[in-house]
């Protein structure tokens, strides 16, 4: 919970700077409502060995989604919010997912470029939040991750990129153990040519 209000401070403070940034363009926002519509079929839904008795069942999905952003010279705002629903059809099994993203850009000079950003998941389905290994069994999970990024322009076929990131994983299940990670990495690259470039990273 501590991790979570964390979370909303970090989104209302970078939303706050960035709508001061933007306040005497508002009307240049743009916002795109949409609606999507999904059905799947899984055929293993409690991820179950067949020695266990695996269990098929078809998922319908549904949940609206918002995008906000706005762009001028040298600044680059956007924001996503997406509610997801998804309904068994022989479980009774219902599912929701939360994801928030807010990223913005800010150009220092015509060398040096910064990006900071948040990106919030919750959701009830152990398999859609993280990608460390396989979960045996479904909790609720919340995931976020608070990034910062500089790219600077040594000359206009070479530049150097700096991520700094930190993210955590919190389940409810207390038997599966929180994690938290923070990263660093320095990358270097070299346009070829205008759609080929040779990347190092350390």
């Amino acid at each position: 919970m501590f991790h979570n209000i964390k979370v909303f401070v970090f989104f209302g403070i970078l939303l706050i700077i960035s709508l001061c940034w933007v306040r005497d363009i508002m009307a240049d926002v743009v916002i795109k409502p949409s609606i999507m519509l999904s059905e799947r079929y899984d055929s293993n839904i409690f991820f179950r060995s067949r020695d266990q008795g695996v269990v098929s069942d078809f998922l319908t999905s549904a949940g609206p989604q918002i995008e906000i952003g706005n762009e001028q010279k040298g600044f680059r705002l956007a924001a996503l919010y997406r509610f997801n629903s998804t309904y068994y059809a022989r479980h009774q099994e219902f599912h929701l997912r939360h994801n928030a993203t807010l990223t913005m850009d800010k150009e220092i000079s015509k060398a040096l470029l910064l990006t900071v950003g948040d990106s919030f998941f919750y959701t009830q389905d152990s398999l859609e939040a993280t990608t460390t290994g396989i979960q045996i069994r479904r909790t609720d999970i919340t995931s976020n991750t608070i990034f910062i990024n500089t790219v600077y322009k040594f000359t206009n076929i070479t530049s150097m990129d700096v991520r700094l990131s930190d993210s955590i994983l919190e389940f409810e299940d207390p038997t599966l153990v929180d994690t938290r990670t923070d990263s660093a990495a320095l990358s270097g690259i070299f346009m070829m040519t205008a759609n080929t470039s040779a990347n190092t990273t350390y």
